[in-house]
Order: structure tokens, then C-alpha cells, then sequence
């Protein structure tokens, strides 16, 4: 036998499978469409969205390299929560590059390039990456700009009549693993979008508490269409379900019971003349008389009474 797992409940849990393919679906749409974008950066990008993962957020911070960048996005339907979208910094250059008309060149190493520079890696420590120079003022307002667009696509992309969520765009925050959006040992949804831009692709983070979708869990409540109403009525229709006629009830002292025998005579509830009771799992449904019919028993439904509660109220 195994050794029993021990269970972390500490740990998120992830989204319920319904509202994950409904959240899915929506940003599958904005994925298909991305035109809009063409308008601030130039070019068509490319954009898949990853399965969605969760996570504890030191976790989270953990596996980001380099310099990763945040922006506060106000979320929700109805009541909003605020979520992070986090850029990784080459990303963030790229996209400022590519809307200032000076797209970011990723240059394609010279053949056996890699393997003099492995040969070089192993005869000596190689150095530390050089840190991207700081956004300025000017290149935080244009990647929120370009944010702001990629929630308005978001917006254009709703899949169906019912409300759009609340997407309000907050401030940059070019230093996301020092940014106080929650506590470091908080669960947190992620949803990982890679976008190319050019020759640089990158996963941006976009990180939810899971209170967030309280709004999407009421609308993945969709309505059934009528044809789906009508094979559920015809499922439900063809259930069988057991009809018990009650002859009469006798109460036994566990002695007497214990001293019966064959030929032994039970005085019931019922007189002759009164109708017998049908029941319906826990509750009475009809009263009516016995007979025959040919060389069956029968019986013969005089009134519905319906299931009542122990106040003798009909449920």
C-alpha cells in the first residue's frame, strides 16, 4: 500500500472547470482578433493564451528571470478586484521599441556561434545579464496605452449578450516582485498569455486573487436554449420510479414479533371500507380502492393527495 499524500490546504485549488473554459472561450476570442492592437503598435502580434495555472504568489515571483514589470488592472463584474498583468522586461522594451517606430532587432547567432559560446561557458563563469536601463516617464505611459488597447480588444471580444466585465487600467510599477498587490503567501490564478512581437516573445502573467471571478461564476449560469429543455424533460419522463399501495401498518411489541408463525393473523389500521393509500418514495400521492383486473391486482385512483410535511402541509 502507498503512503498516504500529505494535502497542502493551504494551496489554491484552481477555478471550477466550467468557469475556467468559460474565461478560456473569452480570451480564445481576443486571441483571434487582434487588429485592434495593429493601431498602436504597428504590426499584427501574436498571441496564445496558455492554460491557466494557480499558485501561491512567492511562488509565482520565484520563476520570473530578470526584470519583470506590473500593471494594476481593476477587474470584475459588478463589484471589481484589483489583478496584476505582469510584463517581463524585454517584453516591456519591445513593445515601447515597436510603438516609438524603433522595433527591438533580436540578432540571429552566426552558425557554430552557439556551440564556440558553450565551449566558452564551460572553461569559464559566464557573466551576469547587464540590467535593462529604467522606463522612463514618457516609455510607462505608452506601455500603459498599449495596455489600455489590449483590454478594450479584451472588451470588443465578449463572447456573448451578457455583461462585459470591468477592465480599468491602473498605474506601471517597474519593479512587479517589490509591488505590495497582495500578501506573498496568498493564492493567486494565473493566466499566462504569450505574445510575439516581431522577434521577441515572451509569457506575460496576468494574476488573480480567486475572488475575483464571483461576477463570472454567476454568468456561466447560462440560460438553456428550449431544445435542451426539451430532452431534459423527455430524460426526466423516462425515469422509472416505484409505486408502493399500503394495505395498512400494525404496531408490534420486538416479542410478539419474535413469536410469530405461519397462520398467525395481523389486525391492521385499516377498516374495511376505507381506500388504500399510494406512495411515492417518502410521501403519500393518491388514495383509491383495490380490485382486479383479469388475473392481476389492481388499483383504482379516486383523489391526488400529494406529499405533506410533518406540520400536514402539502410540500
Amino acid at each position: 500500500m502507498s503512503e498516504p499524500t500529505a494535502f497542502d490546504f493551504t494551496k489554491s485549488r484552481g477555478l471550477d472547470p466550467r468557469l475556467e473554459n468559460r474565461i478560456l472561450t473569452w480570451l480564445d476570442f481576443f486571441r483571434k482578433s487582434p487588429e485592434r492592437l495593429e493601431r498602436s503598435l504597428g504590426v499584427v502580434p501574436t498571441i496564445q493564451i496558455e492554460p491557466i495555472t494557480s499558485g501561491i504568489f512567492s511562488d509565482i515571483i520565484a520563476t520570473w528571470e530578470g526584470q519583470a514589470i506590473a500593471c494594476g488592472i481593476d477587474f470584475g463584474i459588478g463589484a471589481t478586484t484589483p489583478t496584476m498583468l505582469v510584463i517581463p522586461g524585454t517584453m516591456a522594451r519591445a513593445l515601447v521599441g515597436q510603438m516609438l517606430g524603433a522595433p527591438v532587432v533580436v540578432e540571429e547567432p552566426e552558425e557554430g556561434a552557439e556551440e564556440e559560446k558553450a565551449e566558452a561557458d564551460s572553461e569559464e563563469e559566464a557573466p551576469e545579464p547587464e540590467p535593462l536601463p529604467e522606463l522612463t516617464r514618457v516609455e510607462q505611459s505608452m506601455l500603459e496605452l498599449f495596455i489600455n488597447e489590449a483590454c478594450a480588444a479584451m472588451l470588443e471580444a465578449w463572447p456573448d449578450d451578457t455583461e462585459p466585465p470591468t477592465l480599468n487600467v491602473g498605474s506601471i510599477d517597474v519593479e512587479a516582485a517589490r509591488c505590495r498587490f497582495v500578501a506573498k503567501t496568498a493564492p493567486l490564478v494565473c493566466i499566462p498569455i504569450q505574445l510575439t512581437i516581431g522577434g521577441t516573445t515572451a509569457i506575460l502573467e496576468w494574476l488573480f486573487p480567486p475572488t475575483a471571478f464571483g461576477g463570472f461564476e454567476e454568468a456561466s449560469e447560462v440560460e438553456p436554449t428550449p431544445e435542451t429543455r426539451r430532452n431534459l424533460e423527455r430524460l426526466v419522463r423516462s425515469v422509472p420510479v416505484e409505486l408502493v399501495v399500503k394495505l395498512g401498518e400494525a404496531r408490534l411489541l420486538l416479542r410478539d414479533l419474535a413469536q410469530l408463525k405461519a397462520g398467525d393473523l395481523i389486525i391492521l389500521d385499516k377498516k374495511i371500507g376505507q381506500p388504500l393509500s399510494a406512495s411515492i418514495g417518502r410521501g403519500s400521492r393518491f388514495v383509491g380502492w383495490p380490485g382486479r383486473v383479469g388475473s392481476q391486482q389492481a388499483y383504482q385512483i379516486e383523489e391526488l393527495t400529494g406529499s405533506r410535511d410533518s406540520a400536514g402541509r402539502a410540500a
